[in-house]
């Protein structure tokens, strides 16, 4: 075979490669060139992907913040229907407070003629300065209130409202306002609770005023409480720092409550009896 016909073969065989190589992409010596342009291919879909994906976790950020703005509207309805409070001061409570009362709203309300929808009768008393004093509606919020501290700090069921032990309650708050004498806690209860436990306390509603007690050297004075939403945060505070009133709560072995309130109203000093049976 002369140099010609080798040339000429050469030629052909060169020839046929390049025709395979651009047939199917892939030219001897080349690798890299169909390696960078498949990369680039793939980055241009990877970076459609990622920016999708992008959005998709915007979408679903925007969906639980509309989820959540939406429970806490249900949630501010639950307390403003509990406590009478408008959205704009249940927002500026603390977090802690909110919680409080959202559990408290959420408690099952079992004593007959509690709560809100109670009309008026001769035993509210109205009060120039702000809303009449309603007892039956603040025994009620007490009574929840009360429970929510057993949730939080005992493993006990929440106390259901018991209308004998109100009653009792009730009549002994009376007493002490009126300066009667008192029978024995265990006298009171016959018949109804076998081994009652019951403290009380003493607080003004609508009362700007300073206390010269006896037992102190300087005059006292006392916070104004202007509705009945202050006047459960204040029993919640006294008896959460009473060790008598506490233990009755936190008692686990007692299934029942009673909460008896009375106002005097000249002086608008309010009694409010405890008992847990």
């Amino acid at each position: 075979m002369d140099n010609k016909t080798v040339a000429l073969v050469g030629a052909l065989l060169v020839l046929g490669v390049a025709v395979y190589g651009m047939a199917t992409g892939n030219l001897p010596g080349f690798e890299g060139i169909g390696e960078e342009e498949e990369v680039n291919g793939d980055g241009g879909v990877a970076d459609m992907e990622e920016t999708n994906g992008e959005d998709n976790g915007a979408e679903a950020e925007n969906g639980e913040e509309d989820g959540e703005d939406e429970e806490l509207d249900e949630e501010i309805e639950e307390i403003a229907a509990e406590t009478g409070l408008g959205m704009d001061e249940i927002l500026e409570l603390e977090p802690e407070r909110r919680e409080e009362l959202l559990r408290r709203a959420r408690l099952p309300q079992v004593c007959e003629d509690q709560g809100e929808e109670v009309e008026l009768d001769s035993s509210h008393v109205p009060i120039r300065a702000g809303p009449p004093f309603n007892p039956k509606l603040f025994e009620s919020m007490v009574h929840n209130e009360l429970n929510d501290l057993r949730i939080v700090h005992s493993d006990g069921e929440p106390l259901d409202c018991d209308p004998e032990l109100r009653d009792i309650a009730r009549e002994h708050s009376e007493l002490v306002i009126e300066g009667d004498e008192i029978n024995a806690t265990d006298v009171r209860y016959e018949g109804i609770c076998e081994n009652p436990r019951e403290n009380y306390g003493t607080w003004y509603y609508q009362r700007d005023m300073e206390l010269d007690s006896p037992d102190v050297g300087s005059d006292q004075r006392v916070n104004m409480i202007r509705d009945h939403e202050e006047f459960v945060r204040d029993v919640r505070r006294v008896w959460y720092n009473s060790g008598n009133v506490m233990g009755a709560i936190t008692d686990e072995s007692r299934e029942r409550q009673g909460i008896g309130a009375h106002i005097e109203r000249d002086t608008r000093r309010v009694v409010v009896t405890h008992v847990v049976c």
